[in-house]
């Protein structure tokens, strides 16, 4: 079994550099770090760019309100 694991895993992509040293072969340093630290900032981003366009989109129905308000007033 260990002989095909070994042979198998280089085929994957980014296998070949995950060190495989202690009991945990699923989760090696390398892939904890930009597995989950990725995901964090994406989600991160993610919720900070739906803030600034709900945000914007505030600011513009509000300039548009504002606008439609006064000029028929003049």
């Amino acid at each position: 079994m260990d002989t095909i694991h070994a042979h198998s895993a280089p085929l994957k992509t980014g296998e070949q550099h995950r060190p495989q040293a202690g009991g945990q072969p699923s989760h090696p340093p390398g892939s904890f770090c930009s597995g989950k630290f990725f995901q964090q900032v994406k989600a991160a981003i993610l919720k900070l760019f739906c803030i600034t366009v709900s945000v914007s989109a505030l600011q513009i129905v509000r300039t548009a309100r504002r606008w439609a308000c006064e000029f028929p007033a003049r």
